[in-house]
């Protein structure tokens, strides 16, 4: 049996006459990769959000390893949200921008540093560690960004 570790049951969101989501539904098993594509406008941002609990459906549910989003705050979710521009800090280097969140959550330095190295090692990336974030080529920002919310775990 797979583990879903989302579920989005039959979402809808409005903002104020414009239906963003029309009764969505969809899940993610255990390490799945997934997607969303679209036109501008089809709601891929606004079920983005919607996930990560920037904003909260009209009605449905999100589920997150099978517990109830609903009053969740984003930071209780443990979910990375990666925006289309980056967000960065261009004074930090690469390892010090995906230890940023883990630092930010309270883990110790210690934990931290070792944590942003079994990733770069992970990624094949632990040479690009004392680069500065910015400016870099679009393709190591959002390497680097990626890196940010997928290094941080329960």
């Amino acid at each position: 049996m797979t583990t879903q570790v989302l579920e989005l049951c039959n979402v809808s969101k409005r903002f104020g006459e414009h239906l963003a989501l029309d009764d969505i539904s969809f899940s993610v098993a255990a390490g799945s990769i997934i997607s969303l594509l679209g036109p501008s406008g089809c709601g891929k941002t606004t079920t983005l959000r919607t996930i990560a609990g920037f904003e909260t459906p009209d009605s449905g549910q999100v589920l997150i390893a099978g517990q109830d989003m609903a009053g969740k705050r984003p930071y209780e979710r443990n979910v990375g949200l990666l925006f289309q521009d980056y967000a960065l800090f261009p004074h930090m280097t690469v390892a010090q921008n995906v230890a940023y969140g883990l630092r930010y959550r309270g883990v110790n330095r210690a934990d931290a540093e070792k944590r942003t190295e079994d990733m770069l090692r992970a990624r094949d990336a632990r040479r690009s560690r004392r680069i500065c974030s910015a400016p870099t080529p679009l393709g190591r920002s959002r390497f680097v960004t990626i890196q940010v919310c997928t290094t941080y775990r329960r």
